[in-house]
């Protein structure tokens, strides 16, 4: 439980997620999905229920499939040694790990957090900042 809580925002880098609600439910289904903790199911059961019913809807349409998808499909995350992959890119380990972000269609233009972090990778990407290797976007 301890390395989980230590390594949890190393999550958000990993899928580019932004630190609101929305997407903390969606890390945590990913995470109930990955590593199958009792604390995460009841985090993404009970969650949503602060969103309004509109925003649970879409969450659940956007969200869930990728995040339960993303975390059965994917190596377990908290057996990472993520000390010593800070020289490594984000790109070659959501390789590595069978991870991929959301990119599903209209997920970001109807999230505006995660819209503007992506719009900020790809700022940095086409100025040349972005050091890592490149993914499909």
């Amino acid at each position: 439980m301890l390395r989980y809580r230590q390594t949890h925002d190393l999550y958000h880098t990993l899928f580019s997620l932004p630190p609101t609600l929305v997407h903390e439910l969606s890390l945590k289904v990913l995470e109930f999905s990955n590593m199958s903790l009792p604390v995460a199911l009841l985090s993404s059961t009970f969650g949503p229920l602060r969103l309004s019913a509109k925003r649970r809807d879409l969450w659940i349409r956007d969200w869930v499939p990728w995040a339960l998808r993303t975390g059965a499909e994917g190596r377990s995350l908290v057996g990472v040694y993520w000390e010593k992959r800070w020289e490594q890119g984000v790109g070659e380990l959501r390789r590595e790990l069978g991870v991929k972000r959301n990119d599903a269609y209209g997920v970001e233009s109807r999230w505006k957090g995660y819209r503007e972090l992506r719009e900020m990778e790809r700022e940095l990407r086409r100025k040349g900042e972005w050091v890592d290797e490149p993914e499909e976007w």
